[in-house]
This record gives structure tokens, sequence and C-alpha cells, in this order.
């Protein structure tokens, strides 16, 4: 596996991270995305959600998203 380290600056900014969440088996991945989103807002990250019904235009938005 892959590993990957960030590393916090002194203003405590860090690099941008964007989990996608699907609707399908929305009791889990809700719970999981919660976790997540928990443990990045002690380190330090900022919140903001976007959702995203359209399934089929998906990989457009994370083009967009990661611009």
């Amino acid at each position: 596996m892959r590993y990957i380290k960030g590393i916090l600056n002194e203003q405590g900014q860090s690099f941008p991270i964007a989990i996608v969440v699907s609707y399908f088996n929305q009791d889990i991945t809700h719970e999981l995305m919660q976790g997540a989103v928990k443990r990045l807002l002690e380190r330090g990250f900022k919140k903001r959600i976007l959702r995203w019904l359209k399934c089929l235009e998906l990989s457009k938005f994370l083009l967009w998203l990661s611009s």
C-alpha cells in the first residue's frame, strides 16, 4: 500500500482533501464519511461539503473539484 504523509505548515494550513461518498449503501457510507470528516477537522482541515446527485457526470465534477 502506498502511504502519503501531508505536513501542516506553521499557520495550520494543509493540502486539500476531497472525500467522495456514494449515496448507495448510505447507512454505511454516511458513518464512514462522518468519521473521516471528524478526524480531518481535528487535524485542522476546513469543512466544505459539496453534494452531487448525478453519477454519470461525477468524473466532470471531480475534474472541476481538482482544478
